[in-house]
């Protein structure tokens, strides 16, 4: 019969056993619901959370939902949001997601176009998947900076009633754009390096 773990060298190695399963535990893939009238921190369907706070949580893996809405009053800072803290990887995203497609909107302020702050999305982290969002009314739509592996996916988007530029990218590594309506600008509906990507 094999003895039980209680001699002093073997305690760290019986410990060892127990804790291994918790960690996997933790590092379970999370999601995030989120809505434009949302507050704290608990992200759930019951009680969701502001986006920008679900964006800077998320983790490889986890996934951010956003609930029927507009997404622009002041609570969501006027419609700029930023992904900026972590980076998923190709066999594991993180995935920023409309519950219901095109039914969730990001609406800027619809500034003059000297004001190139109003970006619906600026993205400096790679290995997210974005899908399904309406963006309107921002000087640029979706902004891609400083990411050279990059590994985003950008698809099943609408960009629209934008002045300057629908998608930009600067300093960007791989990416799989495609499935994305991008329309009615003033100047340019894709700009940067990113011609070869377009699918």
């Amino acid at each position: 019969m094999k003895k039980p773990c209680y001699h002093k060298k073997l305690l760290i190695a019986c410990i060892s056993v127990v804790l291994l399963p918790l960690s996997y535990m933790h590092a379970s893939a999370a999601t995030f619901i989120t809505s434009p009238t949302g507050s704290g921190t608990a992200c759930t369907d019951s009680s969701p959370c502001l986006l920008q706070h679900a964006l800077d949580n998320a983790r490889e893996g986890d996934t951010v939902i956003l609930k029927n809405g507009v997404y622009g009053d002041t609570a969501n800072n006027f419609g700029r949001f930023f992904i900026r803290n972590s980076a998923g990887t190709l066999s594991s995203p993180i995935t920023l997601r409309a519950q219901n497609r095109h039914e969730a909107i990001l609406r800027g302020s619809g500034l003059s176009s000297n004001d190139r702050t109003d970006i619906g999305l600026r993205i400096t982290r790679g290995g997210w998947v974005i899908e399904d969002l309406l963006m309107q009314n921002y000087v640029i739509g979706m902004y891609i900076t400083n990411v050279p592996s990059s590994n985003l996916e950008i698809r099943h988007n609408i960009i629209t009633d934008y002045i300057e530029e629908g998608i930009v990218a600067s300093a960007l590594g791989s990416a799989r754009i495609h499935h994305n309506v991008i329309g009615l600008a003033k100047r340019y509906p894709l700009l940067g390096n990113i011609a070869s990507m377009i699918h």
